[in-house]
């Protein structure tokens, strides 16, 4: 391997590194689970003023993680799980390739730590994702060097930077291998040669996101079409080679199908009406300009971001290096010798990807009417795009490095970089419009910082070796100095020009990691410009350019990644302790974000919400209990803290039994104002103020808290009941943190009967610095008092979240002895808000009882995929299991195939006659 193949390998290695971080050596977990610090009850263990690294990504936390943990959980229990009974209703786990349980990529959350494996899993990913770019660019004849810089061009492009920790990522990663697989058949004369592309399709199906394999596919088929007929003709040869890559394909779905099939049986019962059209809508085409300058419109990550779209979905970064070397083979494409049909099919695939992601065009919509895409979004296009843009670099160094320089060259290249830069400058200017919209201009300016000077250092060396001239080094060091000095000048002029000085010492901020790495880059091309003299430009353009876009890529990745340390990775608490000691086989219900639903998994609770595609039946049952329960998402529900969604009859017959609220929410209860008043009263470490407290039952308090003034450290307000001898006979206390704002703040306390002559003593613990104001009347603080009401709620955990027993709930594996058939779906669910007799299950369709009947039940196995329950009956009547058996699940009573029911309207259940019997219930889909 020649010198610059090996530092071009060196420097891929190195970005990968710096990008990931310290988790490439054990510290922290290359995840965002630190998001759960701003959540109850993980948000009573963080300091006031702790920020997660990237709450944008909060699919990986609360869905891909958990339900990989889950599956890793019961495969290490000797099980292979078909089914996950812990998120909402429960959902098909192994038999769907949702998570990527089956593919090789993502071994590590099966063989290493759980807050270990995602690092692993990400390296795997750019091993593969490089190898495969390396492995097509080598095939199609470029250099080593050339190869790396595709690979370097491509790991680092934006689908596979955003998408990290989804499966997504892991589809993208294979989108070369998929290629370099059809290359390879298409010129080799063995007919075996076609079939790697079998197992590497049959994975990218494995990894559970077909709209990428379908769009690879429909890409990968036109570029085997072009390159057939290229190299065969139109004959006998060219049809048959068609005609096994085709075969390969099929072969791959025969592969991956003990995933596939469930998977298209799983689609059939789900209502994906909301998806329909989404392939026919592009991403506005002024997204484009982040190609060059990634941040241009923002960055969630600093909770600045103005675009029009999710930044996951919209980040469309290549690079400006990738760009220049893009424009360099336009100009040069007839110097380098590529292998027919590749170089017009890279330019009209990427013409025509463009055209289809960022412009609503008659194409769009036709493409949107193709079968498979049409319900996903157009922008994951993407993951193709990267790749054809990384090809075109890796061939666009090798005309620049690799050949001879001929006359008028330079100035052909010139025209190219001068119409790039003119179409750059025009999308600079509409993020410029938008950014000024939003405020936001002078964080939009410094964001292009770092690629404006990457840019014109880049062009002075293609200068250099277009016109055979070497670059002093103390130019470039000069370009260096002033691109790193742009930024706090523009800094100055923006304080001086009004903008608040906050903005403007975030903006700095969030671009000081940018400029550190582009100082360290711009410090190496000066090493190699001193060093190489005696190679002349050629030699430092061939490590110069490809330094520089490992600056861009590290600026860009290495922000976007959060990490986690590793006492923040899923922590257990106190609340996760007690519904560990208690809640057994049931389920919780949480409001809002407490106990954020998914992440039970993690734990091993069942919770009545997830982060999943609902059967249509539960996303009507969980409507029922809350109307805007799917108002942020359609696939995540979220409930509220009214009073009215803790104690509906619905969660009875979902088997919650805990409802758990946010130590913010509003307590649960009868409320009355025992001190009112609106004077400021300050508390602070170490003072306490009081208040007069009646005798009778307690559930909590709640003061109002008019201000907050430099407080650090764990900051918490604290109420204290004191009876007439100082004694503290209970408390509770409710954190505060920089995102609570002044209003009402409940604090829960363990319900008791306070004495007569008790006082309610209020004080702030945990504060290293800081104050509160609280109203009072002028001497006494201002509270409302909370007592239980006759709610089926009975308050019995405090510490970090607040826990109630909802005593109507129901088992989730029950008998009812009497049975009504209610068909109308509305009626149905109606009845069942209003509130049904517990010894009744609401039947779709079926047999009726009127008489009431007894059974004791005893459950044998509730292991996941099969529930078995013993049942000792004194009349018929169904067993009832609150789960969505009504798809894939089968049922055997006494070993004979019996029907499972629709019960409750999401649920099922299995009639049973009277006597000694055994109702055994099995996950078996079809497929």
């Amino acid at each position: 391997m020649s010198s610059t193949s090996r530092l071009l390998g060196l420097l891929l290695l190195v970005t990968v590194a710096v990008s990931i971080g310290p988790p490439l050596i054990g510290i922290g977990s290359f995840h965002a689970a630190d998001m759960m610090g701003t959540m109850p009850p993980w948000s009573e263990q963080t300091p006031y003023d702790f920020r997660p690294d990237n709450s944008h990504v909060s699919d990986t936390v609360n869905a891909v993680v958990p339900m990989r943990a889950s599956f890793r959980d019961r495969v290490h229990e000797g099980d292979l799980p078909l089914w996950d009974p812990l998120r909402g209703a429960g959902e098909p786990l192994a038999v769907l390739p949702n998570v990527g349980t089956f593919s090789p990529l993502t071994l590590p959350y099966l063989l290493a730590p759980l807050w270990l494996a995602p690092m692993l899993t990400k390296v795997i990913e750019f091993v593969v994702a490089a190898a495969g770019t390396f492995l097509l660019v080598r095939r199609w004849g470029l250099s080593r060097p050339a190869a790396l810089v595709g690979a370097l061009a491509f790991v680092n492009s934006a689908f596979l930077v955003v998408w990290t920790n989804w499966p997504q990522s892991h589809v993208g990663a294979l989108v070369p291998f998929v290629f370099w697989a059809v290359e390879r058949a298409v010129t080799s004369r063995r007919h075996v040669d076609v079939w790697p592309l079998a197992p590497i399709v049959a994975v990218m199906w494995l990894e559970g996101f077909p709209a990428v394999t379908a769009y690879t596919l429909v890409t990968a088929g036109v570029f085997a079409l072009v390159r057939v007929l290229r190299e065969r003709g139109v004959t006998v040869a060219a049809v048959t080679r068609l005609a096994a890559l085709a075969g390969a394909v099929a072969l791959s779905l025969g592969l991956a199908a003990i995933q596939l099939l469930p998977f298209l049986r799983f689609l059939q019962g789900l209502g994906l009406d909301y998806r329909q059209g989404v392939a026919g809508r592009p991403l506005p085409w002024h997204q484009l300009s982040t190609v060059a300058v990634p941040d241009v419109l923002g960055n969630p990550v600093e909770r600045v971001y103005f675009a029009p779209t999710n930044y996951v979905e919209g980040q469309s970064w290549v690079g400006v290096v990738v760009l220049v070397l893009l424009v360099v083979l336009v100009v040069g494409r007839r110097r380098i010798d590529l292998p027919p049909g590749v170089l017009a099919f890279l330019g009209s695939a990427g013409a025509v990807g463009v055209l289809l992601v960022y412009f609503d065009t008659p194409l769009l919509a036709a493409w949107g009417e193709l079968p498979l895409v049409g319900p996903n979004f157009i922008g994951r296009f993407r993951a193709v795009l990267g790749l054809l843009a990384a090809a075109g670099a890796a061939a666009g160094y090798a005309v620049l490095v690799e050949t001879e320089v001929e006359d008028g060259q330079w100035r052909r290249t010139a025209l190219g970089l001068g119409v790039l830069a003119v179409g750059l400058a025009g999308l600079g200017w509409v993020a410029a419009s938008e950014a000024a919209t939003a405020g936001r201009l002078v964080y939009a300016a410094m964001q292009a910082a770092v690629p404006v000077a990457v840019g014109i250092v880049g062009l002075l060396l293609v200068a250099a070796r277009l016109t055979e001239r070497s670059v002093h080094p103390a130019l470039l060091l000069g370009v260096g100095v002033v691109g790193l000095a742009a930024v706090p000048s523009l800094g100055l002029v923006a304080v001086r020009l009004g903008i608040p000085s906050d903005r403007v010492v975030a903006a700095v901020r969030t671009s000081q990691f940018g400029l550190v790495v582009a100082a360290v880059g711009v410090a190496a091309v000066v090493l190699f410009a001193r060093r190489l003299r005696d190679g002349g430009p050629r030699a430092l353009v061939a490590i110069g350019l490809p330094v520089l876009l490992a600056v861009e890529a590290i600026a860009f990745a290495h922000p976007w990644w959060a990490r986690t340390p590793n006492d923040q990775f899923y922590p257990p608490t106190a609340t996760h302790d007690f519904l560990a000691a208690n809640l057994g086989a049931d389920r919780f219900a949480a409001a809002g974000s407490t106990l954020y639903s998914g992440t039970n998994s993690v734990y091993g609770f069942r919770s009545v919400t997830a982060h999943a595609f609902q059967p249509p039946t539960y996303r009507e049952y969980l409507r029922a209990i809350e109307p805007d329960a799917f108002s942020r998402s359609t696939t995540f529900p979220f409930l509220s803290a009214l009073d009215a969604t803790a104690t509906s009859p619905l969660l009875d017959r979902a088997a919650a039994r805990y409802w758990a609220a946010g130590p913010l929410d509003p307590l649960h209860g009868t409320t009355s104002v025992v001190v009112a008043g609106e004077e400021p009263l300050v508390l602070e470490p170490g003072v306490a103020v009081t208040a007069p407290l009646p005798a009778g039952p307690l559930r909590g308090v709640t003061v109002t808290m008019q201000g907050a003034d430099g407080l650090a450290g764990l900051p918490a307000i604290v109420a204290e009941v004191v009876d007439a001898d100082g004694a503290v006979l209970a408390d509770g206390a409710t954190r505060l943190h920089w995102w609570v704002r002044p209003g009402p703040v409940p604090v829960a306390i363990a319900e008791l009967e306070v004495p007569a002559e008790s006082t309610l003593r209020i004080r702030l613990d945990g504060a290293e610095r800081g104050r509160v104001r609280l109203a009072s009347d002028g001497d006494l603080v201002a509270y409302a008092r909370t007592v239980a009401g006759d709610d089926g709620l009975r308050l019995v955990h405090t510490e970090e979240a607040v826990l109630y027993e909802r005593t109507a709930s129901l088992p989730r594996i029950r008998w009812a002895g009497r049975a009504r058939v209610v068909g109308d779906p509305t009626t149905r669910l109606a009845a069942l808000a209003e509130g049904v007799e517990d010894d009744v299950v609401l039947l779709s369709d079926g047999v009726e009882d009127a008489a009431p009947s007894s059974a004791r039940v005893r459950v044998l196995e509730d292991s996941g995929d099969v529930i078995a329950v013993e049942v000792d009956a004194e009349g018929e009547g169904h067993v009832v299991v609150a789960d969505g058996l009504q798809a894939g699940w089968h049922a055997t009573l006494d070993g004979t195939a019996v029907p499972v029911v629709a019960a409750d309207h999401a649920f099922g259940a299995v009639r049973v006659p009277t006597g000694q019997h055994v109702v055994r219930l099995e996950y078996d889909p079809e497929g």
